[in-house]
């Protein structure tokens, strides 16, 4: 004689899953994370966030790692740089410097821009307004970098990448806003030799 079994347990097909709005809610959540995390392995563990004082409204736009080289080669005055900052006892304006590389003279001033700096920051830095920069509004994770950027006017001309420890061959020091041609530099010779702001002359 045989005994049947009897389970509480409904049997496969009674099984019915109606999602609740708390389950759809946890699983857009679990998509997001995911996405996230996976966008942070692909950039570096750096995800890149609009800033939130960028300009609202540009009346113009300049990248300085993709505006070309009208003054010149950036390549060229990077190289006469390294040069003169690697001999002791170098003193040397802004502008013989871009004489010596074979630059023009289109161009009244330069700053330092930081990957990591809003536009505003940026404009404010170069005494303009309203443009927008297109650089990385996202600190880097490795070192700082950035762009030597040459202006005229209100208007940008020229952008030329730095790296920290690498080709950062000007240093501004204390120095904060723009240097001009007449700008002094002296060598500073060892392991990372580059230029060091000494001054500008007063008007």
């Amino acid at each position: 004689m045989s005994r049947r079994v009897t389970s509480d347990c409904p049997a496969p097909s009674a099984f019915h899953y109606r999602p609740t709005d708390m389950s759809r809610r946890v699983r857009r959540c679990a998509v997001t994370v995911t996405t996230a995390i996976f966008l942070m392995s692909a950039l570096g563990g750096c995800l890149v966030w609009p800033s939130a004082d960028d300009e609202d409204n540009c009346t113009s736009e300049f990248d300085p790692r993709t505006a070309g080289e009208p003054l010149g080669s950036s390549a060229r005055i990077e190289r006469v740089t390294l040069e003169a900052g690697s001999t002791e006892g170098i003193s040397v304006t802004l502008g013989e410097l871009t004489d010596k590389a074979g630059w023009t003279r289109r161009y009244d001033r330069m700053i330092q821009q930081f990957d990591g700096m809003s536009d505003t920051e940026i404009n404010e830095l170069a005494g303009t307004q309203g443009i927008c920069w297109g650089v990385p509004h996202t600190e880097p994770t490795v070192s700082a970098m950035g762009s030597y950027i040459f202006l005229l006017g209100h208007t940008p001309i020229q952008g030329m990448r730095w790296d920290a420890g690498h080709n950062d061959t000007i240093n501004f020091g204390d120095t904060r806003g723009a240097i001009r041609p007449d700008t002094v530099l002296r060598s500073s010779p060892g392991l990372n030799p580059r230029l060091v702001v000494a001054g500008t002359p007063e008007q």
